[in-house]
């Protein structure tokens, strides 16, 4: 976890050299001078802009310029709803569980392979049935349907 430190206004502007103040602020040169050298304190609204840049709170340009942020929401351009760190947070995770259940089925793949190559052509006629309808159990179960192709693949034609 990043822990964010609580600067004071002329603390954090002695953070950014004066270039960098007037590139993020706007503001001319001897302000940005002024700001860094505490003869004048910065606006409360600079001091929260500085205080996120410093943070890394703020999108990076190599982003789309599409992104956005708007309250607790960061608005992609593709939905109209944004997405909260929550929804964030949970498609990491689903992704994360996809990964591991397609490393686990090509495991689980292999597997079957080496059984397979170990059968006679008797005993592999025997699993056909056996295989097709744990594929029919699976496509039923599931949330894809097979195509005919598969299908037809599966019944020998």
């Amino acid at each position: 976890m990043i822990m964010e430190q609580n600067y004071t206004a002329t603390e954090l502007c002695n953070l950014f050299d004066v270039e960098e103040l007037v590139l993020h602020l706007g503001v001319s040169k001897r302000t940005a001078q002024r700001y860094h050298n505490g003869d004048s304190r910065p606006p409360k609204g600079f001091v929260t802009l500085l205080r996120s840049i410093h943070n890394g709170r703020i999108l990076p340009d190599s982003w789309p310029k599409t992104m956005r942020i708007n309250g607790d929401r960061l608005y992609t351009g593709m939905t109209s709803n944004g997405l909260t760190y929550g929804s964030i947070e949970q498609f990491e995770w689903i992704l994360a569980q996809w990964h591991f259940s397609l490393d686990s089925i090509m495991k689980l793949e292999l597997k079957l392979q080496a059984v397979m190559n170990r059968l006679s052509t008797e005993e592999m006629m025997e699993m056909l049935p056996l295989r097709k309808e744990l594929i029919m159990s699976a496509s039923e179960a599931g949330p894809y349907k097979l195509s005919a192709k598969e299908f037809r693949r599966l019944s020998g034609c």
